[in-house]
C-alpha cells in the first residue's frame, strides 16, 4: 500500500504540480481495499499498457496481483480527477 500511495502522490507532484488539492483516501468495502488519490488536474491519465508510465504500470501490476485494478475518473465534488486502485481482500 505504501508503494502505491507513494507512486500516486509522486505522480500528482510531477503531473499536476499546480494542483492546490491532493486528497488521499483508503476505504474498505465489499471485499475490496480501495486507495484513492484526488487532485485538481482534470486531465485523466492514459491507462493503456502502451501509454502508461513505469509508475502507473507498476501500480496496475500490484493491483492485478490481488485481482484488482487501476482506474481514473473525473472528481465529483471538485474540478479534477480521482485515481483509484482496487485490491480484492483475500478471504
Amino acid at each position: 500500500m505504501l508503494l502505491v500511495v507513494s507512486e500516486l502522490v509522486t505522480n500528482v507532484l510531477r503531473h499536476a504540480a499546480h494542483s492546490p488539492v491532493t486528497d488521499v483516501g483508503i476505504t474498505v468495502a465489499t471485499g475490496q481495499l480501495v486507495v484513492s488519490v484526488a487532485d485538481a488536474e482534470p486531465r485523466l491519465p492514459e491507462l493503456t499498457d502502451d501509454r502508461m508510465g513505469a509508475g502507473l504500470r507498476m501500480v496496475a501490476e500490484l493491483a492485478a496481483g490481488y485481482d484488482g485494478d487501476l482506474s481514473a475518473e473525473p472528481a465529483v465534488d471538485h474540478d479534477g480527477k480521482v485515481v483509484l486502485v482496487r485490491f480484492q481482500i483475500p478471504s
